[in-house]
């Protein structure tokens, strides 16, 4: 399993649910993050994300770990569903300065209480992912 989290910026995200993320969450997320906080020492008071929320969180972590990797790649229209909250399934494109866009799909839990906000527990690349069903239907 791969754990992501590095910090939180601003990023604009397109989101099929259309709902807001939970401020208190994403606050809470933010606040610790920037202050180097580790997630687990604020286990009890982060609640899940909505799908909305989460894709926030996917963006802004991936685009921070791209970055100090020392790639350049955009990380563009995340599309997540909740099927259990707590547990996301999530579309994106990662865009390189040149090129075409490469197209991922990834499935995470919820882990606050670990060394990260969240922990991947499945991820690859599809051949398309305008949103989360395009990706799915570009399987096969």
């Amino acid at each position: 399993m791969t754990t992501w989290m590095r910090s939180l910026g601003s990023q604009a995200v397109k989101h099929r649910s259309g709902l807001r993320p939970s401020n208190a969450t994403l606050l809470a997320a933010i606040a610790a993050l920037a202050l180097g906080i580790a997630p687990a020492a604020l286990a009890g008071g982060i609640a899940p994300p909505n799908a909305n929320g989460f894709a926030a969180v996917l963006v802004t972590s991936t685009s921070e770990y791209v970055k100090a990797h020392g790639a350049s790649l955009k990380v563009e229209r995340a599309d997540c569903v909740e099927p259990k909250p707590g547990r996301y399934m999530c579309s994106y494109a990662l865009r390189a300065p040149s090129g075409p866009d490469s197209c991922h799909l990834v499935q995470a839990r919820w882990t606050p209480a670990g060394s990260s906000l969240f922990t991947v527990t499945l991820a690859g690349r599809t051949r398309s992912c305008a949103n989360l069903s395009d990706a799915l239907h570009s399987l096969g």
